[in-house]
C-alpha cells in the first residue's frame, strides 16, 4: 500500500490536503480513530474466518481426491474459487462493479497464499488488517467502496479510475492489482525463507 501510494504521489494523483483530521464534519477525531481500529481488526477477522479458514480449506479438502485431483490441484482450484467468491461478495459495497471485483479477487489470492503457504490463518488476516489500516487510516484511500472517518493523511484522488479505482478505492484499479501482486511475491518470498529456516513450521493449509 506505501509503494501504491508514493507510485500515485508521483504520478500526481494523490493531493494531500491535511494532516490527522476527520474525512466527515461533526465526528469526532478519538472516537472516529477508535472505530477505525475496531473495524479493521473485526473485519480482518472475520473475513479470513469465512473466507481463507473455512471456504478455502473445505474446498480444498472437498475437491482433493475429486475425479483423480492430486492434493496440489485440489488447493490451485480452491484458491481460485475463494478468491472469486471473495470478490463477488463485495458487489454489495458502494461504487462497486466488474474492475473491483477482478481487483479483490487478487486481494483474494494475494491473502489465500499466506494460509497456503504457512498453514497460519494469522497471515493472512495480519495482511488483511495492515491493508486495510494502511490504505483508509494511514493513506486516506476508500476501502472497497468506504471512505473512513479519519486518517492520517487527508487526501484526494486525480487521475484515471482505470488506474486509482475511483470512488472505490486501490481494488478497482490497476495501481491496487499491482499491490497486491507484489506483495504476493513478497509473501512468497517470505515462505521461501521461512521454508529453509525450519520446514517444521511451514505445514500446508488443512493438512
Amino acid at each position: 500500500m506505501t509503494f501504491l501510494f508514493v507510485a500515485e504521489r508521483l504520478a500526481g494523483w494523490v493531493h494531500i490536503e491535511g494532516y490527522f483530521g476527520v474525512t466527515r464534519s461533526g465526528n469526532v477525531l478519538s472516537v472516529s480513530l477508535l472505530f477505525c481500529v475496531v473495524k479493521v481488526v473485526v473485519v480482518g477477522i472475520c473475513e479470513e474466518l469465512l473466507f481463507r479458514g473455512l471456504v478455502l480449506r473445505s474446498l480444498a479438502e472437498g475437491l482433493d481426491g475429486l475425479a483423480g485431483m492430486s492434493e496440489a490441484s485440489s488447493q490451485w482450484l480452491a484458491l481460485l474459487l475463494s478468491a472469486f467468491l471473495f470478490g463477488a461478495i463485495h458487489l454489495t459495497n458502494p461504487n462497486s462493479g466488474m474492475a473491483s471485483t477482478v481487483g479483490i479477487f487478487f486481494i483474494g489470492i494475494f491473502f489465500g497464499l499466506g494460509y497456503i503457504g504457512t498453514g497460519r490463518l494469522a497471515i493472512p488476516i495480519g495482511l488483511h488488517m495492515a491493508w486495510n489500516f494502511f490504505q483508509g487510516v494511514v493513506y486516506g484511500f476508500p476501502v472497497s467502496g468506504d471512505k473512513e472517518p479519519v486518517s492520517f493523511l487527508l487526501t484526494r484522488q486525480s487521475g484515471s479510475e482505470l488506474f486509482t479505482g475511483g470512488n472505490f478505492g486501490p481494488e478497482a484499479g490497476l495501481m491496487g492489482i499491482i499491490a497486491a501482486l507484489l506483495g504476493t511475491v513478497m509473501l512468497l518470498l517470505y515462505v521461501k525463507k521461512e521454508k529453509r529456516a525450519d520446514p517444521a513450521k511451514i505445514a500446508v493449509a488443512g493438512r
